[in-house]
């Protein structure tokens, strides 16, 4: 181990802190000295015991080295003074007990002088002087002990060995005395060192942490300092970046904003050409177009709209008072739509300027916007004149009525045989009960006559003659009877009068909607085609929906309809078949009504054109072809609508979807 790695062992260990490195190897040099007169010692003892020639003087030679070597651990843990002591007690005690067991003079005599020399090698720690007196005083002791053989005679020898002989324990308290006043004056020279030195270390120790304190402080300020720095760096670096992207988007843009103008430019050559075709073709167009900006101001009217509306040119005027108040109050409603829907179609009142007349127009309203969609520019409006279509619609409407009419009266005529048939059990039921009611009229005026006879003459004869009446009958039993006759030929009456009501109800033209129940009205309409069904020997299964709600509708014209759906099933099924009604509440606003049939079913072809007017598959003079036509007329008059799904061979289905509520226009 050399000086360097001695010195910082020692500084770690906190004990050589404040020592120079030329101090501490001379401390070092003394050691080895120290240690090379332990050996010298060691060395005396084997002698000692080879001249006593005992086992047991070489099993002590042992033990004591085994004590050298404890002390150095002991003085290297830096144990403290009274811990050393007691602990070289200890060791004392057992040697004297080995010595004593045994009973060896001249151990005792070697004991003494090992002891001086271990309990000051125990005590001295540093002091060199003392160690070399401790090593040296065993080699002295032996040659003055055995004076006889090695050690020179002295005056006092005798006195001493006697004293070491036969006062044992009085040596072994001198010894200890000895040994303690040498460690306390040792203490005592090197205590004032000791604090110094310890205080000097608290203070380098001191301002070491607080150097260190302030190394650590700087060293944050730096770190600090330097994530500042980094930061700036970094911001500016990306400023820069940024200014750079900026730079170039701004490049980019100009150069785009320059081919923009270019393509902007081609493009308004483009778009002057196409306005010059669009200002032409609205020029000559025949119906009213109408330019207005987003408050409603006319910019501009094609000539056809100035003559409609006999409107000078540059004629300053708002869209709203071109139209009809009703018409106006629609537009009211119709603008904020615009901007969601984009476009309008629908019915609007135009007024003419100086005649006051409406003139019903087929509006078609509309946003122009630019390119991309994002601005309004205005509003366009085209008005086509219809007062021409419209009045021939209603005439077109009025022949249907008046086609209706017929077609209805036609099927009253077909239903005659139901209606008879529904006419013939209520008369039956009178005229049989007119006959026994007569009876009980004839008897009762015989008795009323005797009566009178017996109040006008009371004698034996006609006494007798009312008794013999009055066995003839029971007159709580005749009351009975007439009364039962009474009740039925008033249900006969009213079942009559109830068919009446139903048929005229049918035949009636209706002008208002109301609120009715479908199941009722089916009800009521296969009650004329029954007689029909059973003759044709056609099964009727009809369910009605238990939870069907009360529809808006003209139930004159929904009995037509059923009524022509039946009897066309009927028609389709000569031999018989079986006919399905079903009523269906489809939607939350929406009614299902199917009528199908087992009958021949219809080909593609026919079944194409089996609402046009005037088609028919029957032969001249059975049919006019008017029937299902009437029927789409009719459901379309109350906004729904019908459709037929027919295999040939295999029957035909019917399915009408009425709505609950009819939608009226002005809603």
């Amino acid at each position: 181990m050399n000086w360097k790695t001695w010195f910082d062992r020692y500084r770690k260990l906190g004990i050589a802190q404040d020592l120079s490195f030329d101090l501490a190897q001379r401390i070092e040099l003394l050691n080895l000295g120290v240690l090379f007169l332990i050996c010298i010692n060691l060395l005396n003892a084997l002698f000692f015991a080879n001249v006593v020639r005992s086992p047991e003087v070489y099993n002590y030679f042992f033990a004591t080295i085994l004590m050298y070597l404890a002390f150095p651990m002991l003085n290297h843990w830096h144990m403290h003074r009274v811990a050393r002591f007691g602990f070289s007690i200890y060791i004392h005690l057992n040697i004297l007990l080995f010595v004593y067991l045994f009973g060896k003079e001249t151990l005792f005599q070697y004991y003494y002088t090992t002891t001086i020399m271990v309990s000051v090698l125990l005590f001295t720690k540093e002091e060199t002087g003392l160690r070399l007196l401790a090593v040296a005083m065993p080699f002295a002791c032996t040659l003055f002990l055995y004076k006889g053989q090695f050690a020179p005679q002295f005056p006092l020898s005798e006195a001493v060995v006697g004293m070491v002989r036969f006062n044992t324990l009085l040596s072994l308290a001198l010894i200890n005395l000895f040994v303690v006043w040498v460690s306390d004056w040792q203490l005592r020279r090197n205590s004032h060192i000791l604090d110094k030195l310890t205080k000097q270390t608290e203070a380098q120790k001191e301002l070491l942490r607080k150097r260190e304190e302030i190394l650590r402080k700087e060293r944050e300020k730096i770190i600090v300092h330097q994530q500042n720095l980094e930061n700036i760096i970094h911001q500016r670096t990306k400023a820069l970046i940024e200014k750079q992207e900026e730079l170039q988007t701004l490049l980019k843009d100009h150069q785009r904003k320059i081919f923009e103008l270019e393509e902007t430019k081609e493009k308004l050559s483009k778009a002057q050409q196409e306005a010059l075709k669009f200002v032409q073709t609205v020029a000559y167009s025949a119906d009213c177009i109408i330019l207005s900006n987003l408050e409603g101001d006319v910019i501009y009217i094609n000539p056809a709209g100035q003559e409609l509306l006999r409107l000078k040119e540059n004629a300053s005027i708002n869209l709203k008072e071109l139209l009809e108040a009703n018409s106006r109050e629609s537009f009211e409603r119709i603008a904020p739509l615009l901007y969601e829907q984009k476009h309008w179609r629908g019915e609007l009142n135009l007024i003419g300027q100086g005649s006051g007349v409406p003139i019903v127009c087929d509006a078609l309203l509309f946003l122009v916007q630019d390119k991309n969609k994002e601005h309004t520019i205005c509003l366009a409006g085209i008005f086509r004149d219809i007062r021409e279509q419209k009045a021939a619609q209603q005439q077109m409407q009025q022949m249907q009525l008046h086609l209706a009419e017929k077609e209805k009266m036609a099927s009253i005529g077909l239903l005659t045989a139901g209606i008879a048939h529904e006419l013939k059990n209520p008369i039956n039921f009178i005229l049989g009960s007119t006959a026994p009611f007569r009876r009980y009229v004839d008897y009762l005026q015989s008795i009323m006559e005797c009566v009178e006879e017996v109040v006008a003459s009371p004698g034996k004869q006609s006494i007798e003659k009312l008794k013999m009446l009055a066995r003839q009958a029971s007159g709580d039993q005749i009351l009975q009877d007439i009364k039962d006759l009474s009740d039925s030929i008033e249900e006969g009456a009213r079942r009559i009068n109830t068919i009446i009501s139903e048929l005229l109800t049918f035949a009636r033209t209706e002008d208002q909607m109301q609120f009715c129940n479908l199941n009722a009205l089916i009800e009521q309409s296969l009650r004329f085609i029954k007689p029909e069904l059973s003759k044709r020997k056609i099964e009727l299964d009809w369910q009605g929906s238990q939870h069907l709600p009360a529809i808006e509708a003209f139930p004159a014209r929904l009995q037509q309809v059923i009524i022509n759906l039946c009897t066309n099933a009927i028609h389709a099924m000569p031999h018989g078949g079986k006919l399905r009604i079903r009523t269906w509440h489809m939607k939350e606003r929406e009614v299902m009504i199917t009528v199908e049939d087992t009958g021949s079913g219809m080909p593609e072809h026919v079944r194409r054109h089996i609402f046009e007017p005037f088609y028919t598959t029957k032969k001249t003079g059975e049919g006019t072809g008017l029937g299902l036509f009437i029927v789409y007329g009719i459901v379309e008059q109350h906004g729904g609508s019908i459709t037929v799904e027919s295999q040939e061979g295999k029957g035909s289905v019917f399915k009408i979807q009425l709505p609950i509520q009819h939608a009226r226009e002005d809603e």
